[in-house]
């Protein structure tokens, strides 16, 4: 099934993203869920979260968090409950999945 931008709007999507070093050693993991507000090719991807968040990411219950617009690394997710590692939250059969890597470098 190809996902389109429009298809996605109001769907319950959960988040993981992790950063790595030029080593590509993990420095931080977060994970988080909420409802797709907006998706366009151009601004990205709206999410309303609403799980807690984690302190040391600072996303939180009700904030907006943007994703890049790119649907390549969207997935639809399979029935079950998916469990947060970052907050020990549970989330029940959400709609969709994604994850990204942010590669950092010294410069």
């Amino acid at each position: 099934m190809r996902i389109a931008f429009k298809s996605i709007i109001g769907k319950t999507i959960l988040v993981g993203m992790t950063e790595v070093n030029e080593d590509k050693e993990p420095l931080r993991r977060m994970q988080f869920f909420g409802v797709i507000l907006k998706a366009d090719n151009k601004k990205g991807i709206s999410i309303k979260v609403e799980s807690e968040g984690s302190e040391e990411f600072k996303v939180y219950n009700n904030k907006v968090f943007i994703l890049p617009p790119d649907l390549r690394s969207i997935s639809i997710a399979e029935k079950g409950v998916y469990s947060l590692k970052s907050t020990n939250e549970q989330i029940e059969d959400p709609d969709l999945l994604t994850s990204f890597t942010i590669y950092y470098h010294k410069h």
